[in-house]
C-alpha cells in the first residue's frame, strides 16, 4: 500500500512538473490567404460595382432635376417680359421641382447608407464564420502536435517562430481549393454618395416655404 501510494504521488508530480506546450497561429493570415475569403472578396466587389451602377443611374437623375430647376429659375428671374402670374407659377414650380431635387438626393443618400450596411454586415457574418471554421482547424492540428495551450499571434508578446503553426493551418485550409481559384482581392468599398447641389435646393422666393 505505500509503495503505490509513493508511485500515486510522484506520477502527479511528474504531471504538475509537465511544462505547457504552446503554439502559435495567426489567425488574420490565415483567413486573408483562405480560398473562401477570394471568392467572397469577388462576390461583394460585384455587388458593390452593381450598387454603383445602380447610384449612377440615381446621380443622373437628380443632375436632370437640378437643369430644369435652374431653367425654371432663370425663367422667373431674367425674363423681363414675363407676366406676374407666369412668374408666380414659375416660382411654385421652382419650389416644388427643389423638393423633389431633395428628395432624390434623400433616395440616394439612403441607398448609399443601406448598401453600406448590407455589404458590411455580410462581411461580418462571412469574417465570424470563416473564422470559427480555421479555429476548429487550427485546434485539431495544435492538438496533433502535442500542444497544451493555442494563442492567436495578436495576443502574443513573444514566441519563438518555431512554434508559429500558420503556415500548417494556411495549407490545411486550402487543400481543397478548387482549380483556378484567384488569390484573395482586397475586400470592396461601398459606394459614397454624390455631393449635393447645393444651389438647387437653397435657392427660394420671396413667400416661399423654406
Amino acid at each position: 500500500m505505500l509503495a503505490l501510494a509513493a508511485f500515486s504521488v510522484t506520477a502527479l508530480f511528474s504531471q504538475a512538473q509537465q511544462a505547457p506546450v504552446i503554439l502559435i497561429v495567426d489567425l488574420g493570415l490565415v483567413y486573408q490567404g483562405h480560398y473562401k475569403t477570394a471568392e467572397q472578396n469577388t462576390a461583394l466587389q460585384a455587388l458593390a460595382q452593381k450598387a454603383e451602377q445602380d447610384l449612377g443611374v440615381l446621380n443622373k437623375e437628380i443632375d436632370g432635376l437640378v437643369a430644369q430647376y435652374k431653367d425654371i429659375v432663370e425663367q422667373a428671374t431674367n425674363n423681363k417680359v414675363i407676366n406676374a402670374e407666369a412668374k408666380s407659377k414659375a416660382e411654385a414650380d421652382a419650389q416644388k421641382k427643389g423638393e423633389e431635387i431633395r428628395a432624390k438626393q434623400t433616395d440616394a443618400q439612403n441607398f448609399v447608407a443601406n448598401t453600406r450596411r448590407a455589404l458590411s454586415e455580410r462581411q461580418q457574418s462571412f469574417q465570424n464564420l470563416l473564422i470559427e471554421e480555421i479555429s476548429k482547424i487550427a485546434t485539431d492540428i495544435a492538438k496533433q502536435k502535442g500542444a497544451t495551450l493555442l494563442l492567436n499571434k495578436p495576443a502574443a508578446v513573444y514566441y519563438d517562430p518555431a512554434y508559429d503553426i500558420s503556415d500548417a493551418v494556411l495549407a490545411a485550409v486550402n487543400k481543397n481549393k478548387p482549380a483556378g481559384t484567384a488569390a484573395p482581392a482586397v475586400a470592396p468599398t461601398a459606394p459614397a454618395a454624390k455631393p449635393t447641389d447645393s444651389a438647387a435646393p437653397t435657392v427660394t422666393f420671396p413667400g416661399a416655404k423654406k
